[in-house]
């Protein structure tokens, strides 16, 4: 069972404008508990100082609009161009510091072109003048080229504000900024401007969205019978910011206000996460401030009585943005398709970043998601009557009880420093802590087989759950070029970790003494009868989990068209649990995997400007809670991934 909500009218307004409105500066700061008059950062440099000395690029040789469009990808601009312009012409490349004037003029020296500033802050290419006093007869023949805006995009791995459908660069699968074409595994993206145009305001919306993902659902959104499939296997494996979180965590509730994009690798990701299933890893990227101020405001009003409204404001909070802050909020009230159940989302999100030098960022932030439903069913209604015939109940049927409800509470705290050194490298520190709530109890009319003609013969299932898993994590790794045999290649090496414990009461489930379970007549069930049974708490839960791992990875460039990306991850996992019963009894259980040793192997070769051919290799491990005759747990479930395919891209990218 879903939300649905057709013929939804989305009312919006989007403010951009370089200075920032005073009364909304002030109501940020004060939002964020930040003093403008005693902010006080000497250490901060000015934008345009930064701008003036140009960044590090490289760029490595190949066609000319391929390099043209990595450049403006790594400058930050918007470069437009027809493709008939570059086609046939090639170029060394480019490898240090420029601004992006000086760094266009070295990769067209000698073609014949330029770029020329449009005054809106991007670059048109043109056919370069003639030097003066050159003969015109050797002007014969030849047409010059007038310009032509295409709208090129030179594009980051940020999607939002871009207006595009795909992100220029993506690290889910090997932490290497790579693109989706030089990825040598099936990638996804969901950017910010899909789920604006398509509506789409949850995690399994999203999801539903992308190619080779299954979404099944029993019940209503958030219940452990609810299920997501890639390559046949259950997709236990999701990253925020490319932080894996904890596997048992439900995240069909995640609200997608909060985040610039979603990227989903299908097939084994034992790379980045170490533990999972082979099925697919979904990474949800947070937004992050901007320089400038922006303001939008959006509401939505659908059918089923669902009304949402949504708040993004990115504020500059020092002159030039080198210190700016994001604020995210959004509430949901709504009704559904399905008879009773009635659902209430509220988040909000807060981020800071700051500019400590034109090369080191510190940002910080904090976000909370609440997503309540009542009426709640955990499935369907019975398949067969007692005859063994199938039963034929409305699609709007509700089987939760009025008493039943799912409560999922999440809140997040995180912080990240990174620096960029003169030499193209980047070295980043991710610290964060998820605190996730989950608090459900159960009524749904799921048990027996209801008799035709009077539809007595159906009991309800019952019971609760409980759980306060807190997990916290770090990442930090370094990345950048290096040089071998004459050529330049990539490297990033890094180490994550996280723990995650909870300590929880525990209920027993489905049957309770004095409670008759029985539904009177499901065709009158309107989830009041029975009433709701006594769920006493049965005893305490303890669960800690400890991941850790160093992983590797590097691609070679033996040619300017080959790739060959080798890499390694070296994995500790542990986990101990512990049961105690009211009635004096207890359990408990200790066990562990370490050294264990994921490798990956990816091949891309280009075909041309526009097509590749790829292949890879990787596996994942996941331990299992099942146990032998003789009281053991079974060996971790292994998985391995094999792909290959060909990959393209658009001609008019450049």
């Amino acid at each position: 069972m879903t939300t649905g909500r057709p013929h939804a009218t989305r009312m919006a307004a989007t403010a951009p404008c370089r200075k920032p409105d005073p009364l909304a500066l002030a109501v940020t700061a004060a939002l964020l508990g930040l003093s403008l008059t005693s902010l006080s950062l000497p250490a901060l440099a000015a934008e345009p100082a930064a701008a003036t000395a140009g960044k590090n690029h490289h760029i490595a040789a190949g066609p000319l609009g391929r390099v043209l469009s990595g450049f403006a990808a790594s400058a930050g601009v918007l470069l437009s161009f027809d493709p008939a312009v570059t086609a046939g012409k090639t170029s060394p490349g480019l490898d240090g510091r420029y601004t992006p004037q000086q760094g266009f003029a070295r990769l067209l020296a000698g073609t014949g072109l330029e770029a020329v500033a449009n005054g809106s802050g991007g670059y048109v290419l043109k056919t370069a003048p003639k030097p003066a006093g050159e003969a015109a007869g050797s002007l014969a023949g030849v047409q010059t080229l007038a310009a032509v805006d295409v709208n090129a995009r030179g594009l980051g791995a940020r999607t939002d504000g871009t207006g595009s459908y795909t992100t220029g660069s993506t690290s889910t699968a090997t932490k290497l900024p790579l693109s989706l074409r030089e990825t040598p595994q099936s990638v996804s993206v969901i950017t910010r401007q899909q789920m604006d145009d398509r509506g789409l305001t949850q995690i399994d919306e999203v999801l539903k969205a992308t190619v080779g993902i299954t979404v099944t659902q029993a019940g209503a959104a958030g219940t452990d019978s609810n299920a997501l499939y890639s390559r046949g296997f259950a997709i236990e494996n999701y990253q925020i910011d490319g932080i894996p979180q904890y596997s048992n965590s439900t995240q069909d509730v995640n609200d997608m206000a909060l985040y610039d994009r979603v990227e989903v690798v299908r097939g084994a990701t034992g790379l980045m996460n170490g533990v999972g299933s082979p099925s697919a890893t979904v990474n949800l990227v947070r937004k992050r401030p901007k320089r400038e101020f922006e303001a939008s405001v959006s509401a939505t009003v659908g059918s089923w009585d669902f009304y949402r409204t949504d708040v993004d404001l990115s504020v500059p909070i020092t002159e030039g943005g080198t210190v700016r802050a994001r604020l995210v909020a959004a509430l949901q009230d709504n009704d559904s398709w399905v008879d009773r159940l009635k659902e209430r989302k509220a988040v909000f999100s807060a981020i800071v970043e700051a500019d400590l030098t034109p090369d080191t960022t510190l940002a910080a932030g904090f976000d909370v998601q609440h997503h309540d439903s009542n009426n709640m069913g955990r499935a369907g209604a019975p398949l067969f009557f007692s005859d063994g015939s199938k039963t034929n109940f409305s699609r709007s049927f509700n089987s939760g009880a009025d008493w039943a409800y799912y409560n999922h509470h999440k809140s997040s705290f995180f912080g990240s420093l990174e620096h960029r050194f003169d030499n193209d490298w980047l070295a980043k520190l991710v610290l964060t802590q998820s605190r996730d709530h989950y608090d459900a109890v159960l009524g749904y009319a799921g048990g027996g087989y209801p008799d035709r003609q009077t539809g007595a013969g159906v009991s309800l299932w019952a019971g609760r759950w409980n759980q306060t898993p807190v997990q916290n994590a770090l990442d930090f790794y370094a990345s950048g070029p290096f040089s071998l045999f004459g050529r330049k290649h990539d490297l990033v090496v890094g180490f994550n970790m996280s723990r995650t414990s909870s300590d929880d009461p525990t209920y027993p489930l489905w049957r309770f003494p004095g409670w008759d379970s029985s539904v009177p007549d499901i065709y009158k069930w309107d989830g009041s009868n029975p009433a709701k049974p006594d769920i006493a708490q049965s005893g305490n839960y303890h669960f800690s989990e400890r991941q850790s791992g160093a992983y590797m990875t590097a691609r070679f460039r033996p040619t300017d068209a080959l790739s060959v990306i080798v890499g390694s991850r070296v994995s500790n996992w542990s986990q101990d649990t512990y049961n105690h019963y009211y009635d004096g009894s207890s359990d408990s259980g200790k066990r562990g995997k370490h050294g264990v040793v994921t490798p990956y192997l990816g091949v891309v070769y280009d075909l041309n400007d526009n097509w590749s051919v790829y292949t890879s290799y990787t596996n994942i491990f996941k331990p299992q809670d099942s146990k032998d005759s003789s009281g053991q747990y079974l060996d971790p479930l292994e998985g391995n991934s094999y792909e290959a395919g060909i990959k393209g891209r658009s001609t008019t990218a450049g």
